[in-house]
């Protein structure tokens, strides 16, 4: 399922930028942030018209990486869960063997 979402996330994201007027926009800003060592001039007012440009952008790609981020937590709390179930279960299991066995 995770691969699929970020599958379309990539297709939907190239076909985004593809458009003209995106490429433009993203170069103009690209543009802008040149040097990359020194703060851009009019910094505050760049960063708001990208933001305000690019706004259209922002809702499919939050949705989406928001239901991987949720999927990737789940996944590591199962397998958290999975490691110290088996360490509690592994010792259980140990002691009862070597009881049996004796």
């Amino acid at each position: 399922m995770m691969v699929k979402e970020l599958q379309s996330f990539v297709r939907m994201l190239t076909s985004m930028t593809g458009d003209v007027a995106t490429k433009n926009m993203f170069n103009a800003v690209n543009k802008n942030l040149v040097p990359l060592k020194a703060e851009p001039v009019n910094a505050s007012k760049l960063y708001a018209q990208a933001v305000q440009k690019s706004s259209r952008l922002w809702p499919p790609v939050l949705e989406i990486v928001l239901n991987v981020g949720q999927r990737q937590l789940l996944r590591r709390q199962i397998s958290n869960e999975l490691r110290s179930s088996c360490s509690f279960d592994s010792k259980f299991l140990a002691s009862c063997l070597a009881t049996f066995n004796q």
